[in-house]
């Protein structure tokens, strides 16, 4: 169980990771301090390492998991969140109801696990529309600010957050559905009574933030250009 609800907790950061990447690569202002091809690498570290702690998490095998949650305890609740047409984790939820993300109004949600896919695509597309003659290093030092002279950005790109249909979904998904459904298995895993408006279907009445602090303040740090204005 350890390794589960590790593999759930990295899971749920590298789709924080994927989104920071995808997000930086699109508007490309130097804000990150990572070049392209850097940027493009980041991005395909996080996505296939999000792949393999979901694979872990959920089927068991890999990466110290014996048993998956499919199959493990409560397994069958466990796969109704995960697999059933819905979206469980919201507040007020009403088993069987359809939804649907404001970004992608037309596609209806198949659980966590169909939201992950939609995310696994547009990252992909992302990337692929992004693609680096050779991969960077992005686990670089970017070097003293002073070094680069001052950072401005550029607002009118501000408008392909917006406008490129992909990237508008990843974006959507950093405090969305697909977030807020990872960190309900996250919570359930740990056994924590998480407070049900907070963390959807899983019960109890005491609120719990299952965050080390490495984890905000290395997010604190990746998501700066959210208090610029540009989410």
């Amino acid at each position: 169980m350890p390794a589960k609800r590790n593999q759930a907790g990295r899971r749920r950061f590298l789709h924080r990771a994927c989104v920071h990447f995808a997000r930086e690569l699109v508007l490309g202002d130097g804000f990150s301090r990572l070049n392209s091809s850097e940027l493009a690498a980041g991005l395909l570290w996080s996505l296939e390492e999000l792949r393999a702690a979901d694979d872990a998490v959920r089927l068991g095998g890999s990466l110290g998991v014996t048993t998956g949650s499919d199959q493990g305890l409560g397994g069958v609740d466990h796969n109704n969140f995960v697999y059933s047409t819905g979206c469980p984790w919201r507040q007020n939820y009403t088993a069987g109801d359809l939804c649907t993300v404001p970004s992608r109004p037309q596609m209806l949600v198949h659980g966590l696990y169909g939201l992950l896919l939609a995310f696994y695509d547009a990252c992909e597309s992302v990337l692929a529309r992004n693609l680096p003659d050779k991969w960077g290093n992005f686990l670089r030092s970017p070097g003293n600010c002073s070094e680069h002279g001052p950072v401005r950005l550029d607002p009118s790109k501000a408008a392909l957050l917006e406008s490129d249909a992909d990237l508008a979904f990843i974006i959507e998904s950093f405090d969305g559905d697909l977030f807020q459904g990872l960190q309900s298995v996250e919570v359930s895993l740990a056994g924590f009574k998480a407070s049900s408006n907070l963390f959807g279907p899983f019960g109890g009445d005491t609120p719990v933030f299952p965050f080390s602090l490495s984890h905000l303040q290395f997010e604190c740090n990746c998501w700066q250009r959210c208090f610029d204005g540009l989410v």
